[in-house]
């Protein structure tokens, strides 16, 4: 929130996960002119007086048209060599607790040759994008067949707060493909987390994920 020397104060607006701070109101507080023209469409800002004339206005008008307008940049989502669930939601970043070089990444590349790994318990956190409706995950743990992976679920709309989507189970040691662990009900969710023990292997006590897809 901004409060002018008039004592008005003047909220940001958060908009599509973009805060929009009125920075006309902010700079004028640090001392520079802000000249604002909503008919022509028009923000000027200057460390002096700005006395401009109708000429220098167009001209300027005119110099801006014709430039290069930046363009606006669009989040892209992570690209996978396959689908294993056609319907998957698109993942558009990756992060995770620690790793032992098998980066994050390999669990949601779509490449069941690549994987994440990590030594001991720890976290592999999915982000959509935008908050979406999820009723589950798939995970294809790394030699499911051969070990038990203890594990949870959870699912965030900020990156804050956690509620418990999948409570402590564990992959059925029968295939190294992917296994779904659906949700009691339909949640929101932009962020998805995996939360695991490690394998249950002595001496070795390793999370391995080949692919982790989210289900709308």
């Amino acid at each position: 929130q901004v409060t002018t020397k008039d004592e008005k104060a003047y909220s940001a607006i958060v908009k599509e996960d973009i805060i929009y701070v009125p920075v006309n109101l902010i700079l004028s507080e640090q001392g520079y002119e802000v000249d604002v023209d909503t008919k022509q469409g028009l923000i000027i800002i200057s460390d002096q007086k700005i006395k401009l004339s109708k000429k220098q206005t167009a001209s300027i008008l005119s110099n801006l048209n014709a430039s290069v307008s930046p363009t606006k940049y669009v989040p892209q989502p992570i690209e996978v060599v396959k689908k294993l669930y056609e319907n998957q939601l698109d993942i558009y970043n990756v992060k995770a607790s620690g790793d032992d070089g098998n980066a994050p990444l390999g669990a949601v590349d779509g490449d069941m040759s690549t994987r994440w790994s990590a030594a001991g318990p720890n976290w592999l956190t999915l982000d959509l994008g935008s908050t979406q409706k999820v009723s589950g995950v798939a995970i294809a743990m790394w030699k499911g067949n051969e070990r038990t992976y203890p594990f949870s679920v959870e699912v965030s709309v900020d990156g804050e707060t956690w509620n418990t989507a999948v409570a402590k189970t564990q992959n059925s040691m029968t295939t190294d493909q992917a296994e779904e662990y659906m949700f009691d009900q339909t949640m929101e969710a932009r962020y998805v987390r995996y939360s695991g023990d490690g394998d249950t292997i002595v001496g070795k006590n390793y999370c391995h994920i080949s692919e982790m897809v989210v289900l709308p």
